[in-house]
């Protein structure tokens, strides 16, 4: 089956199945229902979520995105929209536990003071809100939880200036991280925090009044989405799409690669679930096929994960899965160094041999049992030097050349395949005696490497901080739990094309 978008800069970035989008509010539509679009995108979509409006809010301003229309939301009390569906189908964005994003286009008048734009709650009271303070001289973002209090930024940003812009705001409880971003940019993060003691919200989502009579927003409102998860920092990059905004649609592309038939500013692209594509309105980039049980990712060539000095000296190299699973080294004589360009014009981290390592001694969640699954792109180290270790000494699970040999450890230690010192795509699965070792989507051995945990993770030397070795390493997955050889065929097709290497 084929589907043809008739505007190519409009074909979504986030062509995968949309996971974990629970509404998607598009605003555009005049029959006084604003269209709940999520739940025809194959997702699982709070359903009954159609918006309700009240007051004089109404359609027919001029939008941002695409060119279309958005509502228009007056500042007095009672004009607002509000989802149809129950209170507690948006339980995930107050209870213990909770993770959502949410994203807008929003113009704000410049008579606002405390704008609610988003919330819960009634009887004159919220449950939840995001809202501009502009009670505050500054003029600030703020975030409401009602056992909480407010969440405000620090920094000063202007929200109502008339014009359209792009917010993010998104919720991790997880590890404790609020974030908020105007026009793709982040205002503020806040980190340490336990927003979950709200409980259930009391009244559905509405937009341009959240029920406190001092609380009404006047502006125009588009494109919102709501999700129950994180979402990363190169998904919304992909809603913003350069401030030109996208209208999502649950795409992808066939297995055989890129589409090609590009006529008339067209596209046709073919439903398919097994390779997936991001595209910005210039460039298509293949999708992380495969996320679930992910606990630790490290990717050289997302450079907001990756805290560096004016040298390129490596502080800091950030877990792109959410998970908080961050390496770091605080000794700048033992910092890798980040090199531009140098594998299929992508940078990479390289280790000198020497003393260069980046560690985390305990994973946040706490260690992993076998089986586990470790995805590496890079050049393997040395004689008897470490690629990576992920324990104390003697109880780890490791990577490391003995002799000539590319062996694996955790407990016991296999291996026999000559250590090949060019750029590779390794798999080593750790699953006690059913163990194997993968090279560029081939298995190379199988045996027994022991029983032992994952507890930390080090990359470039063993736990103790000794047998370094001179790598670069391009990126680096660890999966908790079982994968299907379909899932790990996919992860390995997905690295071995991003970095060149098929």
């Amino acid at each position: 089956m084929t589907i043809e978008y008739k505007d190519s800069k409009r074909i979504s970035a986030l062509s995968s199945d949309l996971e974990g989008l629970k509404a998607y509010w598009k605003m555009n539509d005049s029959s006084g229902k604003l269209l709940n679009t999520a739940s025809s995108q194959g997702n699982t979509a709070l359903s009954g979520s159609d918006l309700t409006v009240s007051g004089t809010t109404g359609y027919g301003v001029t939008g941002h995105v695409s060119g279309v229309n958005a509502y228009s939301f007056t500042n007095a009390d009672g004009n607002k929209a509000v989802a149809d569906n129950s209170a507690s189908d948006w339980n995930f964005l107050t209870n213990s536990g909770n993770k959502f994003t949410i994203t807008l286009w929003l113009k704000l008048d410049s008579n606002n003071v405390n704008a609610d734009f988003i919330g819960t709650g009634n009887s004159g009271s919220n449950d939840f809100a995001i809202r501009y303070r502009g009670a505050v001289s500054d003029k600030k973002f703020a975030i409401f939880f009602s056992n909480e209090g407010e969440k405000i930024t620090s920094t000063s940003t202007t929200l109502t200036d008339t014009n359209w812009h792009f917010y993010m705001i998104q919720y991790d409880d997880s590890v404790g991280t609020l974030r908020f971003q105007k026009d793709n940019l982040t205002v503020e993060e806040f980190t340490g925090l336990n927003l979950t003691s709200t409980g259930n919200p009391t009244t559905a989502l509405s937009f341009g009044d959240s029920n406190t009579s001092t609380s009404e927003t006047g502006g125009d409102m588009q494109e919102v989405t709501v999700w129950d998860r994180y979402l990363t920092t190169a998904e919304i990059a992909q809603i913003y799409n350069s401030g030109s905004g996208a209208e999502l649609q649950n795409t992808t592309i066939p297995f055989g690669g890129r589409p090609t038939d590009v006529q008339d500013n067209s596209i046709l692209v073919e439903k398919d679930t097994a390779r997936r594509y991001w595209f910005d309105g210039t460039t298509w980039t293949r999708k992380l096929p495969v996320t679930s049980g992910l606990k630790l990712h490290l990717d050289a060539s997302e450079s907001s994960t990756i805290t560096k000095d004016s040298s390129n000296l490596v502080s800091q190299w950030n877990d792109f899965s959410s998970q908080g699973n961050n390496i770091s080294q605080a000794t700048s004589s033992k910092q890798p160094l980040f090199v531009e360009n140098v594998q299929n014009g992508r940078p990479v981290i390289r280790f000198d041999g020497s003393n260069d390592m980046l560690q985390r001694t305990t994973y946040v969640n706490g260690a992993l049992t076998q089986p586990n699954t470790v995805f590496y792109v890079g050049k393997i180290g040395g004689n008897e030097d470490f690629t990576f270790a992920s324990g104390t000494l003697g109880s780890e699970n490791s990577v490391l050349t003995t002799g000539s040999n590319l062996t694996m450890y955790a407990g016991s230690i296999y291996g026999a395949d000559n250590a090949v010192t060019t750029l590779q795509q390794y798999t080593f699965l750790y699953n006690t005696t059913s163990s194997t070792m993968r090279v560029n989507g081939s298995q190379t051995d199988t045996g027994s490497v022991g029983t032992h945990t994952m507890q930390g993770f080090t990359v470039g030397a063993n736990y103790t901080d000794a047998q370094w070795s001179a790598i670069d390493v391009c990126e680096i997955l660890v999966y908790n739990g079982t994968l299907s050889d379909t899932n790990r065929d996919e992860i390995e097709s997905y690295l071995m094309e991003k970095w060149g290497l098929s």
